[in-house]
């Protein structure tokens, strides 16, 4: 946003026309694998304001990365008042979070507009294939960089990530290397 201010959105609403392709458009790229706050199992514990007993003091939920494979346990106090559905949906975001930003590139392309003569524009969703990186999938612009150099010209440093790690949906046609899968499967 042009005055500084913020702006929450939730992943994969607005998509980029045409790509970025290794060979094509892509000038230089480069992935960060870092799974320092992905774990095995995110726990959410929470209670309820109402009620009594084991249903409302001890709500819990744990959401599951099978991609990590030695045991790395997360336990999480909600804060607010909670019920089991919310606690389950914490656990998930919370592993999908993690898991989407712990696979990272940097992708720099010449100009600043897509296919359709879009600017770049974080929170949106843009196809990417880099064989060297791995990755065929569709991919949330975190960041966006414009830079503007005598000899190379507009140059657009693209800051990309898995939009999962916003709560967006898993893309359609994803096609990319093991260590960018995620675990889909639901909370218990």
């Amino acid at each position: 946003m042009p005055y500084g201010n913020v702006k929450i959105t939730k992943a994969g609403k607005d998509r980029h026309a045409g790509g970025l392709y290794e060979g094509v458009n892509i000038l230089s790229a480069e992935a960060n694998h870092d799974g320092t706050n992905r774990f095995s199992e995110v726990t959410v514990r929470g209670q309820s304001a109402d009620g009594h007993g084991p249903e409302a003091l001890e709500i819990e939920a744990t959401a599951t990365d099978a991609k990590v494979t030695r045991f790395r346990p997360h336990i999480v106090i909600h804060r607010d008042s909670a019920t089991k559905a919310e606690v389950k949906g914490a656990a998930t975001a919370r592993r999908d979070r993690a898991a989407g930003r712990a696979l990272s590139c940097d992708i720099e392309v010449q100009g600043f507009r897509d296919e359709a003569g879009t600017l770049f524009e974080p929170g949106w969703l843009i196809w990417t294939e880099s064989e060297t990186l791995g990755i065929r999938q569709d991919c949330l612009i975190e960041c966006v960089e414009f830079t503007k150099h005598f000899k190379s010209g507009s140059i657009a440093t693209l800051s990309l990530v898995d939009p999962r790690a916003y709560d967006g949906d898993k893309g359609k046609g994803n096609r990319s290397d093991p260590e960018f899968d995620l675990d889909d499967s639901e909370a218990e």
